[in-house]
């Protein structure tokens, strides 16, 4: 199995606002995932666990969930991205249920940002209509 390292957290202030102005997000029933591009050859991760997900024992048992399913799934996870995971609710954290969880949203969020990429490259190869002059 592999272990995660530290340089794969997000552990800055900054960090973490610069995915959230980004704005790029994608949920399920389990999870929120924010994602930037990293320009890295590898993924980074970090957790927010609110005070609503119960006392400071319950939100570590959420967070450690979190961690091992992203350990365990990280070959599955696209890399090249920052991820913030935000759990939504505390009544199915199961480590399955997570694992999938986590895999579909940032295989499905990428594949989002790819599309929105490409076509944002076919705008600027495109020439508009607009620069012609009718006389």
């Amino acid at each position: 199995m592999a272990k995660l390292l530290k340089l794969e957290h997000l552990c800055k202030d900054s960090e973490f606002q610069s995915v959230y102005q980004r704005k790029r997000s994608l949920s399920d029933s389990h999870l929120i995932l924010y994602v930037i591009d990293n320009r890295l050859p590898y993924s980074r991760f970090g957790l927010s666990v609110s005070k609503k997900m119960g006392n400071a024992v319950q939100r570590n048992r959420i967070r450690r969930l979190l961690r091992e399913a992203y350990r365990l799934r990280k070959s599955d996870i696209p890399t090249g991205f920052d991820f913030v995971i935000i759990p939504r609710s505390t009544i199915i954290l199961e480590l399955r249920v997570l694992q999938n969880s986590l895999v579909q949203l940032s295989k499905n969020l990428v594949r989002r940002i790819q599309r929105e990429g490409q076509s944002n490259s076919l705008e600027t190869k495109i020439p508009s209509n607009n620069n012609r002059s009718t006389s």
